[in-house]
């Protein structure tokens, strides 16, 4: 009854209408609108059309919004996880992150179900905490702050992991060769993130210089970030625009 009387459709569209130019931060809160993201997760789509297989490539969005956006304003983030890497990196890209998703909670709710006693409990809070955080990445850019995903990471190595099952269960599933090799190589693979920060830390340093009026030293650091990621666009962009 509560529904019905809602007026549901109505809201919905209200839901969907772009937000008001000029909006303060009170009108924001208390908007039964979207705020815009009905408009960004439109713009994901519209992008994934272009290319359902591949997509466009990872960090595209903000280019696509820029050329096809339907409000002003700069947008670098599809406010949402899934429809960003359905846009970005096409349905195989879909496939794996959805996979992940998919895969934890499946594996904490059947270990809450029919783990042992002392085990049911946190594998029950962990799911649930984790279905929030899954929400939470499907309707906004949140997943994008560190100290979030951090926990939601932990979370995933709780419930798919050892942690969570009864202790007699807990025996080595592959040779210890194989389970060292895996940190290294995930160390490894921190190796080019790393070079991305370092990059994108330069490029914000030549920003900065440049907005002071010191030319050479924003030149200096946007040839840094060049030297760093030299595939990048962003540097030689920064590069060109400090020159101008």
């Amino acid at each position: 009854v509560a529904v019905v009387a809602s007026d549901p459709l109505e809201r919905f569209e209200a839901f969907k209408r772009p937000p008001e130019p000029g909006a303060n931060v009170r009108e924001h809160l208390l908007s039964a609108s979207s705020t815009g993201r009905w408009q960004h997760w439109e713009a994901a789509v519209d992008q994934f059309r272009e290319d359902p297989l591949r997509g466009e490539g990872a960090g595209s969005y903000a280019a696509w919004w820029a050329q096809h956006g339907t409000s002003g304003g700069f947008v670098s983030e599809g406010h949402s996880l899934f429809l960003e890497t359905l846009g970005e990196l096409g349905v195989v890209g879909f496939a794996l992150v959805t996979g992940l998703f998919a895969f934890t909670p499946v594996s904490g709710a059947s270990r809450a179900l029919r783990g042992a006693d002392e085990l049911r409990l946190s594998a029950g809070a962990l799911t649930a905490a984790f279905a929030a955080y899954t929400a939470g990445a499907g309707i906004d850019w949140m997943w994008e702050l560190t100290v979030v995903s951090v926990v939601g990471a932990a979370i995933v190595g709780l419930l798919v992991g050892p942690a969570t099952l009864p202790h007699d269960s807990r025996r080595a599933q592959f040779p210890l060769a194989v389970r060292l090799a895996v940190p290294v190589l995930a160390l490894l693979a921190i190796v080019p993130v790393a070079l991305s920060l370092l990059a994108e830390t330069s490029l914000r340093e030549s920003q900065d210089e440049a907005s002071r009026g010191r030319t050479d030293e924003a030149v200096s650091a946007a040839m840094r970030a060049r030297s760093l990621e030299p595939w990048a666009a962003a540097p030689p962009l920064q590069l060109a625009l400090v020159y101008e």
